[in-house]
């Protein structure tokens, strides 16, 4: 989760957002291997945005990557999923079983690039599994309380090319043409 100071309020911030979108191009055009070879290496030196962009274009357009990856993806946020309940106290533990199902079946999950893009759990495991192809996956969690005494949340999908890795962990980029990043909010 981004700190509070980053942004106008404690998430990503809607003008990182449009900024993003209206700088939109297409990392494809013109793409030579030795440009895909210093993307990598950038890419392995904390700078994650030109690699990022070019494995999301290539993941959307080029129907055998894109195949591959939905399949390896559909294979597991298809699956079942079953809160196991754990511990001596048998109250405790089916009260605590209770309260994380509730939490995962009421879970929100969209996306910060797209907000078009909404699902629940299978689209959050989906998001998680983008660190099979990009090493990092990334999601920003809203706390929600307004359910109390239960809990929800609404977990937002963070493209990779919002941070940079060049202190050998993520830091948030404020804007798309920053090359070094903020702290993220400890343990966030």
């Amino acid at each position: 989760m981004v700190n509070a100071n980053i942004t106008e309020s404690n998430h990503i911030g809607v003008v990182r957002i449009r900024d993003e979108a209206r700088l939109r191009y297409n990392p494809l055009q013109n793409l030579t291997p030795q440009k895909i070879t210093s993307a990598m290496d950038s890419f392995n030196c904390g700078y994650l945005s030109e690699a990022a962009r070019i494995y999301d274009a290539i993941r959307r357009r080029d129907g055998v990557v894109q195949a591959c990856v939905q399949k390896r993806k559909r294979a597991t946020s298809r699956l079942e999923w079953t809160i196991v309940e754990m511990g001596n106290d048998e109250a405790a533990s089916k009260e605590h079983a209770a309260f994380l199902e509730d939490f995962y079946n009421n879970i929100k999950v969209t996306s910060a690039a797209d907000a078009n893009k909404r699902g629940s759990m299978s689209m959050l495991i989906d998001n998680i599994l983008s660190a099979l192809e990009n090493k990092y996956a990334v999601s920003e969690i809203i706390w929600d309380t307004s359910r109390a005494p239960n809990l929800s949340a609404e977990v937002r999908h963070v493209p990779l090319w919002f941070f940079e890795n060049t202190q050998g962990y993520l830091r948030f980029k404020r804007n798309s043409t920053d090359t070094e990043g903020v702290e993220l909010e400890p343990n966030g």
